[in-house]
Protein backbone atom coordinates (compact mmCIF):
# COMPACT_ATOMS: atom_id res chain seq x y z
CA UNK A 1 0.00 0.00 0.00
CA UNK A 2 1.12 3.45 -0.62
CA UNK A 3 0.68 6.50 1.22
CA UNK A 4 -1.58 7.93 -0.81
CA UNK A 5 -3.50 4.95 -0.83
CA UNK A 6 -3.58 4.86 3.28
CA UNK A 7 -4.76 9.33 2.81
CA UNK A 8 -7.65 7.87 0.77
CA UNK A 9 -8.36 5.21 3.40
CA UNK A 10 -8.00 7.58 6.01
CA UNK A 11 -10.11 10.08 3.93
CA UNK A 12 -13.23 7.84 3.49
CA UNK A 13 -12.70 6.49 6.98
CA UNK A 14 -12.74 9.81 8.52
CA UNK A 15 -15.65 10.93 6.17
CA UNK A 16 -17.84 7.82 7.55
CA UNK A 17 -16.54 9.42 11.08
CA UNK A 18 -17.89 12.53 10.80
CA UNK A 19 -21.59 11.25 9.66
CA UNK A 20 -21.74 9.19 12.37
CA UNK A 21 -20.88 12.26 14.87
CA UNK A 22 -23.41 14.34 12.97
CA UNK A 23 -26.16 12.22 14.40
CA UNK A 24 -25.07 12.08 17.82
CA UNK A 25 -26.57 14.67 20.31
CA UNK A 26 -24.25 17.25 21.86
CA UNK A 27 -24.42 15.66 25.03
CA UNK A 28 -22.84 12.80 23.87
CA UNK A 29 -20.42 14.10 21.20
CA UNK A 30 -18.85 16.00 24.12
CA UNK A 31 -19.27 14.11 26.90
CA UNK A 32 -15.90 13.51 28.69
CA UNK A 33 -15.59 10.05 31.42
CA UNK A 34 -13.43 10.51 34.23
CA UNK A 35 -9.42 9.64 32.20
CA UNK A 36 -11.24 9.92 28.74
CA UNK A 37 -11.41 12.22 26.33
CA UNK A 38 -14.89 12.93 24.12
CA UNK A 39 -15.26 12.01 20.77
CA UNK A 40 -15.17 15.69 19.97
CA UNK A 41 -11.68 15.68 21.82
CA UNK A 42 -10.49 12.37 19.62
CA UNK A 43 -11.43 14.00 16.39
CA UNK A 44 -10.42 17.49 17.33
CA UNK A 45 -6.65 15.58 18.11
CA UNK A 46 -6.71 13.46 15.39
CA UNK A 47 -7.52 17.32 12.95
CA UNK A 48 -4.97 19.19 14.98
CA UNK A 49 -2.09 16.67 14.63
CA UNK A 50 -1.92 16.27 10.93
CA UNK A 51 -2.07 20.55 11.13
CA UNK A 52 0.91 20.23 13.11
CA UNK A 53 3.15 17.08 10.87
CA UNK A 54 1.37 18.20 7.43
CA UNK A 55 1.24 22.29 8.03
CA UNK A 56 3.91 22.43 10.82
CA UNK A 57 6.89 20.37 9.77
CA UNK A 58 6.48 19.16 5.75
CA UNK A 59 5.34 22.38 4.41
CA UNK A 60 7.11 24.77 6.90
CA UNK A 61 3.71 26.74 8.15
CA UNK A 62 3.03 28.25 11.61
CA UNK A 63 0.98 25.87 13.72
CA UNK A 64 -2.24 26.58 14.47
CA UNK A 65 -3.62 25.18 17.66
CA UNK A 66 -6.96 23.57 17.61
CA UNK A 67 -8.80 23.01 20.89
CA UNK A 68 -12.08 21.01 21.36
CA UNK A 69 -13.86 23.58 23.19
CA UNK A 70 -14.05 26.13 20.12
CA UNK A 71 -16.37 23.05 18.20
CA UNK A 72 -19.87 22.24 19.97
CA UNK A 73 -20.84 20.76 16.66
CA UNK A 74 -19.13 18.40 14.15
CA UNK A 75 -20.13 20.69 11.04
CA UNK A 76 -17.61 23.61 12.29
CA UNK A 77 -14.80 21.04 13.06
CA UNK A 78 -15.45 19.50 9.50
CA UNK A 79 -15.08 22.49 7.66
CA UNK A 80 -11.89 23.06 9.89
CA UNK A 81 -10.57 19.63 9.16
CA UNK A 82 -11.46 19.47 4.98
CA UNK A 83 -9.02 22.69 4.61
CA UNK A 84 -6.07 20.81 6.22
CA UNK A 85 -7.11 17.81 4.16
CA UNK A 86 -7.08 19.75 1.11
CA UNK A 87 -3.72 20.85 1.64
CA UNK A 88 -3.11 17.33 2.51
CA UNK A 89 -4.50 16.27 -0.99
CA UNK A 90 -2.83 18.81 -2.85
CA UNK A 91 0.56 18.18 -1.20
CA UNK A 92 0.00 14.44 -1.79
CA UNK A 93 -1.21 14.77 -5.76
CA UNK A 94 1.54 16.67 -7.00
CA UNK A 95 4.30 14.57 -4.62
CA UNK A 96 7.18 13.05 -7.05
CA UNK A 97 9.40 10.00 -4.96
CA UNK A 98 11.81 12.20 -4.62
CA UNK A 99 9.49 14.82 -2.71
CA UNK A 100 8.50 11.89 -0.06
CA UNK A 101 12.45 10.99 0.08
CA UNK A 102 13.16 14.48 0.94
CA UNK A 103 14.12 15.48 4.92
CA UNK A 104 12.47 17.49 7.94
CA UNK A 105 13.77 18.50 11.01
CA UNK A 106 11.37 17.24 13.85
CA UNK A 107 11.10 18.78 17.00
CA UNK A 108 10.80 17.91 20.09
CA UNK A 109 11.07 13.87 21.73
CA UNK A 110 11.13 12.26 17.73
CA UNK A 111 13.76 14.85 17.16
CA UNK A 112 16.20 14.25 14.34
CA UNK A 113 15.59 14.39 10.70
CA UNK A 114 12.71 12.24 8.96
CA UNK A 115 11.69 11.41 5.74
CA UNK A 116 8.62 13.20 4.84
CA UNK A 117 6.95 9.67 3.47
CA UNK A 118 7.58 8.87 6.93
CA UNK A 119 6.24 11.91 8.94
CA UNK A 120 3.24 11.34 6.61
CA UNK A 121 2.83 7.41 7.94
CA UNK A 122 3.45 8.75 11.63
CA UNK A 123 0.16 11.35 11.72
CA UNK A 124 -1.70 8.42 9.14
CA UNK A 125 -0.98 5.85 11.54
CA UNK A 126 -1.43 7.87 14.61
CA UNK A 127 -5.11 8.51 13.35
CA UNK A 128 -5.93 4.89 12.82
CA UNK A 129 -5.28 4.24 16.63
CA UNK A 130 -7.53 7.66 17.38
CA UNK A 131 -10.38 6.48 14.92
CA UNK A 132 -10.49 3.25 16.59
CA UNK A 133 -10.90 5.04 20.09
CA UNK A 134 -13.74 7.48 18.34
CA UNK A 135 -15.46 4.22 17.47
CA UNK A 136 -15.22 2.76 21.13
CA UNK A 137 -16.51 5.96 22.38
CA UNK A 138 -19.32 5.92 20.05
CA UNK A 139 -20.53 2.72 21.36
CA UNK A 140 -20.15 3.63 24.58
CA UNK A 141 -22.62 6.56 24.09
CA UNK A 142 -25.16 4.52 22.40
CA UNK A 143 -24.36 5.10 18.92
CA UNK A 144 -23.47 2.40 16.45
CA UNK A 145 -19.91 3.59 15.08
CA UNK A 146 -19.15 3.17 11.53
CA UNK A 147 -17.01 0.43 9.80
CA UNK A 148 -13.49 1.85 9.37
CA UNK A 149 -11.45 -1.12 8.57
CA UNK A 150 -9.11 -1.47 5.35
CA UNK A 151 -10.79 -4.35 3.59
Amino acid sequence: MTIKEMFEHAESSRRRILAVAEKMDGASFVARKPGLPSVRDLLVHMMDAEDYWMGSVVLGEKHRKYTPEKYSAVEALEADWNGIRERTRRFLSAASAETLRETRAVPGDAGGVIEVETILWHFLTHEIHHRGQVCILMRENGVVPPVVDLL
